[in-house]
């Protein structure tokens, strides 16, 4: 049996068969998806004609019916296998996120376990090292340039040529630091008081120690050298404003260990003190095998030897170690001496030195009035 009825949205006549009665096809004329009615509609309008919901009232085409075309059915979509893709597709989406996921977690994992672990390994720079006092010793000269200072060619020139012609003593009972002008350059004399001794310890014994300095060299020698030049750039300037008639009042401590001591230690010299008691030494000089001098009191038999907090608060070294007078040694020929001394900046290949920092050191110290002194 045949179902004839319109196209709800083109009026054209559609025949179909009656085996696909409530089916859904698409019309021959607009292809627009139409519902087959399960009755057979009659050929022509009429008031008792059955209508679809959305359907309006046809017209009749200026062109005329169509022929009636047989519309072949739609497959219906089976939803058990649309929804099995669907989950075949989750599933394999999930397992690509769990394959990205799972090893950057554990690689995650082990980064942190190794720094736990490096943490927990790192060695404590403590202990206990041996030191020596050392009798009639006389450190050589050493000379400062001033080419590496914040100062114009016209202020080096005047500063050099006044500290010739007047040259600056910071006494205390401890040590006595002069420096004076010396051609281009700045020459510093280092003396020791009469109540006191050089002593003397070597960070070679403690292999930590020594890993920690060759470590940090460089970032302390570049710290040494921008405080030399700063230092050195306000002494000259003071020496200046003292030379022209004005009255200075010097920065005595800053001036003796970061412009004349700064430039007589190496890498590890400068960011250690030694502490006897309540009096904390700064290290006075340090030779080409890194073995630092101190200048302590003559009845020293042991002595603290810790990292200094420098001026800008940082306290570089975290190590602390108990020093141990073992002995005497004798005093190094001045050959020795003079080949450990620290070149300039400007000579230098490889960074040796270490950062600035301001003493504290338990003694009175004094600038001799008109500030020349050793003529």
């Amino acid at each position: 049996m045949a179902i004839e009825f319109h196209c709800p949205y083109c009026t054209a006549t559609i025949r179909v068969g009656g085996e696909l009665a409530g089916t859904v096809g698409r019309c021959p004329k607009c292809h627009t998806k139409v519902i087959v009615p399960n009755v057979r509609p009659p050929s022509h309008g009429g008031p008792g004609r059955e209508m679809l919901p959305s359907q309006q009232p046809a017209t009749k085409s200026p062109d005329g019916p169509q022929d009636a075309v047989a519309i072949p059915p739609v497959p219906a979509v089976d939803e058990a296998a649309a929804g099995s893709v669907r989950r075949r597709f989750k599933r394999r989406h999930g397992q690509r996120l769990t394959t990205i996921l799972v090893p950057l977690v554990c690689f995650g994992i082990f980064l942190g376990l190794l720094a736990a672990v490096a943490l927990l390994r790192q060695p404590e720079l403590k202990g206990t090292l041996s030191g020596m006092t050392m009798a009639d010793m006389n450190f050589p000269p050493a000379y400062l340039t001033l080419a590496e200072t914040y100062l114009s060619a016209d202020e080096r020139a005047a500063a050099v040529a006044a500290l010739t012609e007047e040259p600056e003593s910071f006494r205390s009972e401890q040590l006595t630091c002069r420096i004076s002008g010396d051609g281009d350059r700045l020459q510093i004399r280092i003396e020791i008081g009469d109540d006191y001794s050089w002593f003397t310890v070597s960070p070679a014994a403690d292999i930590h120690l020594m890993e920690w300095i060759h470590r940090n060299t460089n970032a302390l020698n570049t710290i040494r050298l921008q405080t030399i030049a700063a230092a050195a750039t306000e002494l000259c300037r003071d020496k200046l404003l003292r030379a022209s008639g004005t009255r200075v009042v010097m920065d005595v401590t800053r001036y003796r260990d970061e412009a004349a001591l700064a430039n007589q230690v190496r890498a590890f010299g400068l960011v250690v003190e030694a502490v006897t008691g309540t009096r904390r030494s700064p290290c006075v000089f340090e030779d080409a095998n890194g073995v630092l001098y101190f200048a302590l009191p003559r009845d020293t038999r042991t002595f603290i030897l810790r990292g200094r907090i420098l001026r800008d608060g940082t306290q570089p070294f975290p190590g602390e170690y108990a020093v141990n007078i073992t002995g005497s040694a004798p005093a190094p020929t001045p050959a020795e001496t003079q080949d450990s001394v620290p070149v300039p900046p400007s000579e230098t290949t490889e960074p040796e030195m270490t950062a600035p920092g301001i003493s504290e050191p338990g003694m009175s110290e004094s600038v001799k009035p008109g500030g020349g002194s050793g003529k």
